[in-house]
């Protein structure tokens, strides 16, 4: 447990960060290419122009995290974060057909929420310490 607020904080952001990059570089090409039988470098290169986009959001929702600091609130915005994040990778970088939306959507909620879940117990307060 991480007593200083500022740190949990920082720890948050620079965690939800990674998170978006890991997840709009590789786990949404991969699932994607997986089930949808597309080339996986194809689905990198289309999706490669908004990583920073998409690194600032899941870099808010990691702070959110932080800020709230419990683990099924914080798996439940990670989780709307990563679902916004696959809808909006599947929906203006691949198409806006039903398949890549539905993989988007369900990539992007099922990792967010796991991810909420592991920051959201790393970063919770110890008890007695000021929120």
């Amino acid at each position: 447990m991480i007593s200083h607020r500022h740190v949990r904080n920082l720890i948050g952001l620079v965690l939800g960060a990674l998170a978006g990059f890991s997840f709009t570089i590789s786990v949404f090409p991969h699932v994607l290419g997986w089930r949808d039988g597309r080339q996986v470098h194809m689905v990198v290169h289309a999706v490669a122009g908004v990583w920073p986009w998409m690194t600032a959001a899941w870099a808010v929702g990691g702070l959110s995290v932080a800020r709230v600091g419990a683990m099924v609130p914080g798996g439940v915005i990670l989780a709307v974060v990563g679902a916004g994040s696959g809808l909006i990778l599947a929906g203006v970088r691949i198409g806006l057909t039903p398949y890549p939306l539905l993989v988007g959507l369900l990539a992007g909620a099922a990792y967010g929420f796991v991810g909420g879940l592991i920051l959201g117990r790393i970063l919770a307060a110890p008890s007695g310490s000021k929120p």
